[in-house]
């Protein structure tokens, strides 16, 4: 499973996202496709805003080249990006990972073997409700 992790700034309120998925390529094109679904996401939920700010670990090496720069600036409102070191404890998205992977594992512990989480949207089904202020998005391997 590749778990995509974002936090997204408005003047008003963060949100906190999950974007799963079961291929396993976590490479540029699933962060940019990523971050598409959370576009859509906050586009359909979030009031209307001007800015927005995102937070993502290891964001500068999704970004590798021209074509995904513009694929992030085709949005209308203005963004700002701020990338950071993954996995460090040095932002927000290490707390969203943390809490993903051990809510994952205690179900995994807890459960009978066959309603283990195995594939994205296991994840998504078993936890959403567990996690009200963590948005899990599960993008298809087809997607």
């Amino acid at each position: 499973i590749s778990i995509f992790t974002c936090v997204m700034t408005t003047t008003s309120r963060t949100h906190r996202f999950a974007v799963v998925s079961d291929d396993r390529r976590h490479e540029t094109a699933f962060a940019t496709l990523a971050l598409e679904k959370i576009d859509e996401w906050v586009n359909e939920n979030v009031p209307v805003y001007a800015e927005c700010l995102y937070i993502s670990d290891g964001a500068s090496a999704h970004i590798k080249n021209r074509n995904q720069a513009f694929e992030i600036s085709r949005t209308p409102r203005i963004r700002k990006w701020l990338f950071s070191a993954p996995g460090h404890d040095k932002n927000a998205c290490d707390d969203v990972v943390v809490v993903v992977k051990h809510f994952t594992t205690v179900h995994n512990f807890r459960c009978s073997p066959v309603d283990v989480i195995q594939t994205a949207d296991d994840l998504v089904s078993n936890l959403r409700s567990r996690w009200p202020n963590v948005v899990l998005i599960h993008v298809l391997r087809s997607d």
